[in-house]
């Protein structure tokens, strides 16, 4: 199988999705009294919790698709 040189769209890409990923998974922006509760948890682990399973999703299709 020929393999394709990445574009410069999809160069940059992967790294941003991490990026981005990486910023929304700290919830830094929430505030310091926040007591709101999801599924029994903190609303702050219940976010990091989603970003990790949603980079393992990200990093799982990259793998699968984007790598070979």
């Amino acid at each position: 199988m020929k393999k394709t040189e990445p574009t410069q769209t999809g160069r940059y890409l992967v790294p941003a999705v991490y990026i981005l990923l990486v910023v929304l998974g700290i919830p830094w922006y929430l505030p310091a009294n926040c007591m709101i509760m999801v599924l029994g948890f903190p609303l702050w682990v219940f976010i990091s919790l989603l970003v990790a399973f949603i980079g393992t999703l990200f990093t799982a299709w990259l793998y699968l698709f984007r790598l070979r």
